[in-house]
């Protein structure tokens, strides 16, 4: 799990990514392949510096197992926000993550 987060370091990057992420459950294959380690080295490669994580989108699932709430039927017991974030910060790469609380399809 990643610890001590910074947000001066994500205050003095100029290159910062947000990877959009509303994805619905209508497709058993969306997200079946999630790879934390692949998305955080193409960051890497793309010079990113600071990533926004999403941690539930749109459309109201979230990418962690909540106790309350919906997670994403995908993540089949994985926590997809913590993956992404413990390989972002090995890459060096600041995160903070995205929570819609106005914009809920399912609430």
């Amino acid at each position: 799990m990643m610890t001590n987060p910074d947000y001066k370091n994500y205050k003095r990057t100029n290159r910062r990514l947000l990877l959009d992420s509303h994805i619905p459950d209508w497709e058993d294959d969306f997200l079946s392949k999630f790879d934390a380690a692949a998305i955080a080295e193409n960051y890497k490669i793309a010079g990113v510096q600071s990533a926004m994580v999403y941690t539930q989108s749109h459309i109201g699932f979230c990418y962690w197992p909540v106790k309350t709430g919906d997670p994403h039927p995908a993540l089949k017991q994985r926590d997809f926000v913590e993956e992404l974030l413990c390989e972002l910060g090995k890459r060096n790469i600041s995160a903070f993550g995205y929570y819609s609380g106005i914009f809920n399809n399912r609430a």
